[in-house]
């Protein structure tokens, strides 16, 4: 346990792991193997703007680093309104990093450069604009303290990170936008002297990173300080999506997994007997384009190319417009912090496991009404507003068959994650249905080991 609460605090402030380097931008380019030295850079595939008939293409390049535990769909609201308002998609990069090591300040800022030159090489810009998520915060700053480092970034957004007591760079000279939120309860930010500082308040910890009044400052820091023309998710007649599937927490690409998208019906049943699309997927776990229709659900089923791994199966609510950063987490290796973490879940055929993931902000109790088979999980000791809990895990912890409706503690002891025992078989002929705020989703039972676990996505 010693390790895990080390692992948790240092991650948090300086964002504990070893950075697995995915360089990545816009559609058109070809892909290219990850490489730690990154002369290469891999491209990744956000959809080109449809509500915007012109980009800039002299815009600088926004790279954006993800926090603790967190992959780059962190950025996937953000990006589609970056792209709505008129930003080219291949000037927007995300960095996907290990955030589980420790110890490893150095390798991670080495390589957050490394994706640096990479950008601008690419591009052909002199600078970029950085944005950090919490642990991501934290390798901002240690990536801008050196001069050197320093001149590649014109502007620098601090998105509820830790206090720092001024803004980034040597002699604080980076302009810093430091975006945070009294209702984070997690990073406990407030103002820095002598950066802009943004509240947004009675949000909490992931929403900052997600939330439309953070894209309204984000936007205007980085651009002229005119409002954008458009801040909502508008819905699109053409939707095309583009995924990734890498391992929690570490994100490394689940090279050779097999991916297959079923179409749903109402019930949360595949509504033909064949897939709408497979794939099988290279080094860099990438599949698409996929062209979806808006308004319908579906499941993607992962299927990992290392034969002791269980399948995954993901149920998505229906896409509103085209998405690039769609990502399939699939489960780490078992030596890593997070693989120790899911050693807990007893993946077998005797019962069902579900996963439900909030993608853009907290579920806490008082404000949320989540259940899962008609058991209420917002629960005070489970959705605490002091845990920002995005990800809960139900499942039969003790393998006795029956719902005991206890915390799991392992989960506990980490924020952003919940788990409870409850049981639910592995066959029956009705559906267990996850609700969240009237969002009903219906999944099928499932034996853990052989059909894998159930993860239901709520926007």
């Amino acid at each position: 346990m010693r390790f895990f609460t080390l692992c948790l605090a240092t991650s948090l402030f300086a964002a504990c792991g070893t950075a697995t380097t995915t360089t990545e931008t816009g559609t058109d380019a070809e892909n290219s193997d990850v490489s730690a030295d990154v002369s290469d850079v891999v491209t990744v595939d956000v959809p080109p703007p449809f509500h915007a008939p012109t980009c800039d293409p002299k815009r600088p390049p926004i790279v954006f680093a993800h926090g603790f535990l967190a992959a780059s769909d962190t950025w996937s609201t953000q990006f589609q309104r970056l792209v709505e308002n008129g930003v080219c998609p291949e000037r927007l990069f995300v960095f996907d990093w290990n955030t589980l090591s420790q110890s490893e300040t150095d390798k991670r800022v080495a390589e957050l450069d490394s994706f640096i030159d990479g950008v601008t090489k690419t591009t052909g810009a002199p600078q970029v604009d950085l944005v950090g998520h919490s642990a991501g915060g934290g390798l901002g700053y240690s990536y801008l303290s050196d001069a050197g480092r320093a001149k590649k970034v014109r502007r620098y957004a601090h998105v509820a990170s830790f206090h720092n007591d001024g803004p980034a760079g040597p002699d604080g000279k980076i302009p810093t936008l430091n975006l945070w939120s009294d209702g984070d309860l997690v990073a406990s930010a407030g103002e820095i002297t002598g950066a802009t500082n943004e509240k947004v308040p009675g949000i909490d910890h992931y929403a900052v990173a997600t939330s439309e009044a953070s894209f309204v400052a984000l936007w205007k820091f980085f651009g002229d300080s005119t409002a954008p023309a458009v801040t909502d998710i508008r819905p699109d007649d053409t939707v095309t999506i583009h995924a990734k599937a890498l391992t929690l927490g570490e994100n490394a690409a689940e090279s050779g997994a097999e991916v297959a998208i079923w179409a749903l019906d109402a019930q949360g049943a595949h509504s033909s007997t064949t897939p709408a699309f497979t794939a099988k997927l290279g080094a860099d776990g990438k599949l698409g384009p996929f062209a979806a229709k808006p308004s319908a659900s579906y499941a993607f089923v992962v299927k990992s190319a290392t034969a002791d791994k269980p399948p995954i199966t993901y149920f998505h609510p229906p896409f509103v417009r085209s998405d690039g950063l769609v990502y399939l987490r699939t489960l780490p290796s078992a030596d890593s912090l997070a693989g120790t973490l899911l050693s807990v879940v007893p993946f077998d055929d005797t019962a069902t496991v579900v996963i439900v993931f909030s993608a853009s902000r907290a579920i806490i109790t008082g404000k949320d009404s989540l259940s899962v088979d008609g058991t209420q999980i917002a629960t005070p000791e489970l959705a605490d507003a002091k845990h920002t809990a995005i990800a809960f895990f139900v499942f039969d912890e003790n393998s006795n068959g029956v719902s005991d409706g206890t915390a799991t503690a392992l989960f506990q002891s980490f924020p952003f994650l919940s788990g409870v025992d409850q049981f639910m078989p592995p066959t029956g002929t009705t559906t267990i249905v996850v609700e969240l705020n009237g969002q009903r989703v219906a999944v099928p039972h499932q034996k853990s080991k052989t059909e894998g676990p159930v993860v239901v996505v709520f926007p």
